[in-house]
């Protein structure tokens, strides 16, 4: 039997109709697909919903885990923030020295001497600045900063300058100098932690006595160089917590004349250093 041709009306009823019944059909797949993306969000949230750790401070969950083994912090991505104190931390072995170079003046010659710091080597010296710091002979021997870091690798190089540079009258000109003896130490050997250690405070007759030499520019030099730290990507420790009285000054039993520590009163600057390290383990930095 021949096939009945269809009307023009006829033709746009049906071809009507097919449509209808795509639309229908793509909106229950749609519907469907969405229902099964619920069902995976809820699942997903009935199995890990309740077993997410708090964050600890200074961390970020921003990416895929990174192993942390015996941290607790497996799941988190760990960023460093250069731009604020080194953080209190587990207490390290005097071990942890045998390693470490510490370069700085008059203060980090006390360290060195009374600070039980162990096996660590120090350049220090009263005479130096961090203007002069890199070509300074250092000790009987003489010896550089440029020397020593070509005699071994250090885990860890602390720096303490500022003391001496209270008086200069520029702090932008601290800085600068201070940067340019970091970039010469990164250059030498670009794998180790590098600490800034903040300025330590003068006592508050010290402070009084109407000169440079005073806690108000103690607190400029001491945030200017956590700027720097921020920049260079290096670590800052805030020595000042550990030494500043509810005044922001060096309480007057820990120092004869107002700047220097007394002998008795490098344990302070010991017991920070053990209890503010980085592992750079534990961060992708």
């Amino acid at each position: 039997m021949a096939r009945r041709k269809l009307s023009p009306e006829e033709y746009r009823r049906r071809k009507r109709k097919v449509m209808i019944r795509r639309v229908i059909f793509g909106a229950i797949c749609l519907a469907i697909l969405a229902l099964l993306m619920t069902l995976i969000v809820l699942l997903f949230r009935a199995i890990f919903g309740g077993k997410v750790t708090p964050k600890p401070a200074g961390f970020a969950q921003i990416g895929p885990a990174v192993a942390a083994a015996d941290t607790g912090l497996a799941q988190y991505v760990n960023l460093y923030d250069f731009a604020l104190p080194v953080p209190e931390s587990e207490k390290v072995s005097d071990a942890y020295f045998t390693d470490v170079l510490f370069i700085g003046d008059s203060r980090t010659l006390g360290l060195s001497m009374y600070g039980n710091i162990g096996d660590a080597k120090a350049l220090a010296s009263s005479n130096v600045s961090v203007s002069g710091a890199w070509d300074y002979s250092f000790g009987e021997n003489g010896e550089t900063i440029a020397q020593a870091l070509a005699e071994k690798p250090y885990s860890a190089i602390y720096i303490g300058f500022g003391t001496n540079e209270l008086g200069w009258p520029y702090v932008d000109s601290f800085i600068e100098e201070y940067g340019a003896l970091i970039d010469n130490i990164r250059a030498a050997q670009p794998l180790t932690s590098i600490y800034v250690q903040a300025i330590i405070p003068i006592s508050a007759n010290r402070s009084a006595s109407g000169d440079s030499y005073n806690n108000e520019r103690v607190a400029l030099f001491n945030t200017q160089l956590q700027a720097m730290c921020a920049k260079k990507e290096v670590y800052f420790l805030d020595l000042n917590a550990a030494y500043a009285d509810e005044t922001g000054a060096l309480p007057a039993e820990y120092t004869g004349d107002g700047i220097n520590l007394n002998t008795d009163c490098f344990d302070i600057w010991h017991d920070y250093l053990v209890t503010h390290t980085v592992k750079k383990e534990l961060y992708t930095n």
